[in-house]
């Protein structure tokens, strides 16, 4: 991306727990009851412009997530 100048410099993310869809919980291989963490981050240039958006579904119970924010 850099070549094109879209390298990203900021990220956003929105967090979900919930309960997957059935066909979420065979893809993933769930016992039944088991919630998952939905993310969507999207990553930004300087500029603010949306270059990448990346949705991922975790096991909440087989995941830590960590986080460092800067003040």
């Amino acid at each position: 991306m850099a070549e094109l100048g879209a390298e990203p410099v900021n990220f956003a993310e929105e967090l979900r727990a919930r309960m997957p869809s059935e066909e979420e919980r065979a893809a993933l291989n769930l016992a039944a009851g088991t919630p998952v963490l939905e993310i969507c981050r999207t990553a930004f240039t300087e500029d603010e412009r949306p270059v990448e958006v990346n949705q991922m579904l975790l096991d909440a119970g087989s995941y830590v997530l960590e986080y460092r924010l800067s003040s």
